[in-house]
């Protein structure tokens, strides 16, 4: 619009549609350069289109899948993660993350799934200054690539010819990297055995030997 270009209205519609999404309807940032442009493109769409994008019909896996992350899913002081086994694409693992961290007390979250050839990562903050890019980075290091902004970020590392054991080597180490790195951000004070414990403990086990509201019970 600004080079007077004319949006059409199936492009302004996408448009609107990632800014809300990347700023979670501006309640996660989003400079006045996003405020402006998504006002500007904001009459300009569809509203049909936006609900059509918004309200689009999921396949059964889709519910599968949320099932699998929220069933295992845990959390430590105000940081809530989980993990999927096996997902299609790395869009589930933004979109759980997403979820996790709009748990009542939960200011950091992040979530890991196994790709067809990829271990994927996506992790989120509502607190400003975060750094969740930095928390990728950190964890992926040079065995794959990572990026983001201050309360989003996702990483990737190439699992290709690993073993099962190599690979759940790897998901152990890179949970373990973030959650020290959070725990330090977020103000939890874990030793490096609570840390371990908590990754490593069945959610079953966890129900079983915590009643409900207990520090170490998952908040489902």
């Amino acid at each position: 619009a600004a080079a007077g270009v004319p949006v059409p209205a199936w492009l302004a519609s996408c448009m609107v549609y990632a800014i809300e999404t990347e700023t979670m309807d501006f309640t996660r940032g989003g400079t006045a350069f996003d405020r402006t442009a998504y006002l500007d493109l904001l009459p300009r769409a569809s509203l049909r289109i936006l609900g059509r994008i918004k309200h689009a019909p999921l396949p059964l896996s889709y519910f599968s899948l949320l099932q699998q992350a929220t069933a295992s899913a845990r959390w430590l002081g105000r940081v809530a993660w989980t993990h999927l086994p096996q997902a299609p694409n790395p869009e589930i693992a933004a979109e759980v993350a997403d979820r996790l961290v709009r748990l009542e007390n939960i200011t950091h979250a992040f979530c890991t799934t196994f790709g067809p050839d990829t271990l994927w990562i996506s992790v989120r903050s509502n607190r400003r200054n975060a750094g969740c890019a930095a928390w990728v980075r950190a964890a992926v290091g040079s065995r794959g690539s990572a990026g983001g902004h201050d309360r989003l970020a996702a990483g990737s590392i190439p699992i290709t010819g690993l073993s099962t054991e190599e690979r759940n080597a790897l998901l152990d180490e890179v949970h373990g990297a973030l959650l020290r790195y959070i725990a330090r951000r977020a103000g939890i004070r874990a030793s490096e055995a609570e840390l371990h414990a908590q990754r490593l403990l069945p959610t079953d086990e966890a129900r079983a030997g915590n009643s409900p509201g207990s520090p170490g019970s998952p908040p489902f």
